[in-house]
């Protein structure tokens, strides 16, 4: 089947694509080229872009920072630092982060190295479909400004 829509952008060619093969599995569109050469599907970059940890994870991270005036040496310390935190840690294993682990530490930010597995999402009918998307990984860079008192996080994929 010849894919002749304006979404997909060849990127080894100015004009779009009309030269590109579209395959539907589970529901979603993955293109590739006919001629040799590989485009990632639109479908696949939106979906590593919606990986984000919880809002619960990000507030443990600050609260912790802020009450001992450094970043966690373990994850375990800070998962068992208080109720909060393990309910954060449980949330972050149910959105999919299977692996976390700290790469580095500095006084004013540190790295969390994360891999996410794609999650079974229910039906309407309650039973567990097949998993939608893929296994990704990637880093969360969490910062500290003690001047301002401001913290932010930004995700790095792999």
């Amino acid at each position: 089947m010849t894919c002749v829509s304006a979404s997909f952008l060849c990127f080894s060619c100015i004009y779009y694509a009309p030269h590109t093969r579209t395959n539907q599995t589970a529901g979603f569109n993955s293109t590739e080229h006919v001629k040799g050469s590989y485009q990632i599907a639109f479908g696949e970059r939106k979906r590593k872009k919606a990986i984000h940890p919880s809002m619960n994870f990000i507030e443990a991270v600050k609260n912790y920072r802020v009450k001992n005036n450094h970043f966690p040496q373990d994850l375990w310390n800070l998962e068992n630092d208080c109720d909060y935190n393990r309910t954060a840690f449980r949330t972050m294993r149910e959105i999919g982060f299977t692996s976390l682990s700290i790469e580095y530490i500095y006084l004013d930010s540190m790295v969390i190295a994360f891999q996410h597995d794609p999650v079974k999402m229910p039906y309407m009918d309650g039973k567990k479909g097949d998993p939608i998307g893929m296994v990704s990984t990637g880093k969360f860079i969490f910062t500290y400004n003690r001047d301002s008192s401001s913290f932010m996080y930004n995700r790095m994929m792999d």
